[in-house]
């Protein structure tokens, strides 16, 4: 856990609490705050210059005995001067509410450790023990692809993927990968007679999890497992670029889902992709949660169950 919690020292952070501590909120906010441009600061040194021109002209006027003209002078200066201290003020504010930013390996040992806390959750809510498990996470794909481990993987635990919930905050990390404020975590949990599914949403912020929901499926009962890309016109995610300079808002847009279907038409579902439906090529890459080798793994798990091919498109 001190890992998970460690901070890289090169922002100046001080080391983070536990969940819903306030240090570990602050530093989160930091990285999704918008930090003011340089040009905002600028723009404060330009108009306190001017009122220190202006106050060092009615200084000269009273060396000459130019009173009159002199107490104009220096109540001309007091405008620029009070703009001036505003928004030197303002921007003080603004970049302190957003930097030092945590680095974007910090944010991901957050929410690797929050996905392990939401995986034991899972288990203790569907009243599953580890030993039960028939297909468990690291047999998702267990040569690691490229050397590393999925962000989500539980090693002996549940299978875990995860990702943004509509109208999240999002930003594109100096990894050009995008990492958002608050996720959707669903947990998989196949045994040996049905299959569990445990699903909240998580404040990265806080690492507090709400909205939690268990599902208990018969294998026979489930008639589906695919992902779909369709329009999201309530989806809604506010971006902040790479130096988080800007904020943009994707308005409908597309979004890849996975979808556990059963019988009765109940589903679980999940965003796992996210295209601008303007540039249909502009995929957002999000954080690698291995999502497709999940389907995979699941999808021959319950062909196994079942004898047969489960239907997915």
């Amino acid at each position: 856990m001190a890992r998970d919690l460690a901070v890289h020292r090169s922002v100046g952070v001080r080391p983070l609490g536990g969940v819903g501590a306030g240090s570990r909120t602050e530093v989160v906010r930091k990285y999704f705050e918008r930090t003011p441009p340089p040009a905002h600061k600028r723009n404060a040194v330009l108009v306190l210059s001017l009122a220190c021109i202006g106050v060092m002209s009615a200084a000269g006027m009273l060396v000459t005995h130019h009173s009159s003209l002199a107490l104009g002078t220096a109540l001309l200066t007091l405008v620029p001067l009070a703009q001036g201290v505003r928004l030197m003020a303002t921007y003080r504010h603004q970049y302190a509410a957003a930097e030092p930013k945590p680095t974007d390996a910090l944010m991901d040992e957050l929410l690797s450790a929050d996905l392990r806390r939401a995986a034991d959750r899972a288990l203790q809510r569907l009243g599953i023990t580890l030993d039960e498990l028939e297909l468990r996470s690291r047999d998702v794909d267990p040569l690691a692809r490229g050397g590393s481990r999925r962000l989500a993987d539980q090693g002996r635990g549940a299978i875990a993927v995860f990702g943004p919930t509509p109208h999240a905050v999002g930003r594109i990390g100096l990894d050009r990968k995008w990492r958002f404020a608050t996720y959707r975590i669903m947990v998989i949990c196949p045994t040996g007679h049905h299959l569990g599914i445990y699903q909240c949403d998580l404040d990265l912020a806080t690492g507090r999890r709400y909205r939690e929901r268990t599902d208990e499926y018969h294998y026979d009962d489930v008639v589906a497992i695919r992902t779909t890309t369709t329009a999201a016109p309530d989806l809604t995610i506010g971006v902040l670029d790479a130096s988080a300079l800007h904020r943009m808002w994707l308005r409908g847009t597309l979004y890849r889902q996975l979808q556990i279907i059963v019988s009765s038409g109940d589903r679980s579902s999940i965003i796992v992709g996210i295209t601008d439906e303007d540039e249909r090529g502009n995929n957002i890459p999000l954080q690698e949660s291995g999502i497709d080798a999940v389907i995979e793994a699941v999808r021959r798990t319950l062909r196994t169950k079942k004898g047969g091919i489960v239907p997915s498109t």
